[in-house]
């Protein structure tokens, strides 16, 4: 894994949040990386599906955990589909 530097211009919330998805991402990463398409759709679409929950007041976590899983698969899976493209 390869440590990388990234610069851009935002606010400190914006930072906390973007860094909090990073570590998630990252934490998922070994995990998920050697799924099948599949797996991936499937876990996207029950976190989106427990946000839903969540704005109903059905849900243990508030949106924003939500939104944090969301944003670290689809952060992630694209990766894995590059890997697996050899790019």
């Amino acid at each position: 894994m390869a440590e990388v530097s990234i610069t851009f211009t935002a606010d400190i919330e914006t930072i906390r949040v973007f860094s909090n998805v990073l570590e998630l991402a990252a934490k998922h990463q070994s995990i998920w990386r050697d799924k099948d398409d599949y797996y991936w759709i499937t876990g996207l679409v029950e976190e989106v599906g427990e946000l839903a929950e969540e704005s109903l007041g059905n849900h243990e976590h508030p949106p924003e955990v939500e939104l944090r899983q969301i944003a670290s698969i689809c952060m992630n899976w694209p990766v894995k589909i590059e890997e697996a493209q050899g790019d």
